[in-house]
């Protein structure tokens, strides 16, 4: 990482304001585009774009020497992890190992693996760089992210996720972030100040008997798919359930049939 200095001249023309820009290096966004890896502070000082005056002359001096120590105090602070920023070595983890390592403690709990199996496939194509570190993790990343989530996102058949997805998809990240505060990678939790993503609440519709008694007389292209939906209706099971029950699960009760199986719930976590 570097330290610049970069001045702008205001809008009246009369003075250029002072920032100091961090450089982190760059990474290819999706479109293929060169995008550079910066955070920004803005000081308090000033300068004469074109000094005349022995008070303008000397005003300049002893701003650009200011800018100069603070410069200078920052590259210090930066490299104790004291201005916001993590330690040098901390910050320099990879975001995606990290990321996987996370991932790999979910692997006795399949349902939420492939969750945040998806939420990976998401996150390269949004930032397909392998070697992003938590230096470039701040909160625009993290708007981005959450914009993409809640706007761009889309599932295999090309539709937009829904929020609630959405939703899960981010917190996620969140997760990871939060981590990543509690082991010290991140100083500071650029989380703050990015609100979640709140899922759209929907209305459940239910079929009425006489609706169900109909759907039994219609004609369906697929027979089987006909009676899969039947099939839930009058068990109450999830297509999930329905797709991967097996023969063993079902067995002779008392003159009739029963299904015995352990249906999983998913937690988000």
């Amino acid at each position: 990482m570097k330290i610049t200095t970069e001045k702008r001249l205001n809008a009246k023309g009369d003075k250029q304001t002072i920032r100091l820009v961090y450089w982190y290096g760059s990474h290819v966004d999706a479109d293929g585009k060169i995008k550079h890896d910066r955070k920004l502070e803005q000081l308090d000082l000033y300068l004469f774009p074109k000094p005349v005056s022995k008070f303008e002359k000397q005003h300049n001096k002893e701003t650009l020497k200011l800018v100069d120590q603070i410069k200078s105090k920052r590259i210090a602070e930066e490299a104790t992890g004291q201005h916001g920023f993590a330690s040098t070595i901390k910050s320099k983890t990879n975001f995606y190992t990290f990321y996987g390592e996370i991932m790999a403690t979910k692997t006795s709990m399949p349902k939420t693996w492939d969750v945040w199996q998806a939420v990976l496939v998401h996150l390269k194509r949004y930032c397909p760089d392998d070697s992003i570190t938590f230096e470039r993790i701040d909160e625009d990343w993290l708007k981005g992210i959450r914009t993409y989530f809640d706007t761009k996102a889309k599932t295999k058949s090309g539709n937009p996720i829904s929020s609630g997805t959405a939703s899960t998809y981010f917190n996620k990240v969140r997760a990871v972030i939060n981590e990543a505060v509690a082991q010290k990678i991140l100083v500071t939790n650029p989380l703050s100040n990015v609100a979640g993503i709140k899922p759209e609440t929907s209305e459940r519709v239910y079929l009425s008997l006489e609706e169900v008694r109909a759907l039994v007389k219609t004609d369906c292209r697929y027979d089987i798919l006909k009676e899969a939906f039947l099939f839930s209706c009058l068990t109450g099971l999830r297509w999930s359930d329905i797709n991967k029950l097996e023969w063993a699960e079902i067995s002779e009760f008392n003159g009739s049939h029963r299904i015995t199986f352990n249906q999983c719930v998913f937690l988000r976590s």
